[in-house]
């Protein structure tokens, strides 16, 4: 298992994913919803009503209260490669920065 954020290659986040693996809704019980956690090379599966017992004093806990739109943009280069867009911010944003590195 690598440990060094420096060795990851995008390689390494290629993998199947099922669509029923992927939540489509939360969960009823937002205490109860999965949490991957990695902590000193061990990764280990809890639920997020076990944060509290995670952090230690002078941690810092960041929230981040960005949501998931369903758009994703796939595009083919000449060469074959693929590129992968998933937006996470409203349309206009996200075409003006397309633009505004694209034309020159």
């Amino acid at each position: 298992m690598l440990t060094d954020p420096k060795q990851l290659r995008i390689n390494d986040f290629d993998f199947d994913l099922p669509e029923s693996a992927i939540a489509r809704f939360p969960i009823a019980e937002r205490d109860l919803a999965n949490l991957l956690v990695y902590r000193n090379a061990i990764i280990s599966d809890l639920v997020f009503k076990n944060v509290p017992e995670l952090l230690h004093e002078n941690d810092l806990l960041i929230l981040n209260n960005t949501r998931v739109i369903p758009a994703r943009l796939f595009f083919k280069k000449v060469t074959g490669g693929e590129i992968k867009f998933y937006v996470l911010s409203p349309w206009v944003a996200a075409i003006k920065t397309l633009c505004r590195h694209t034309i020159r």
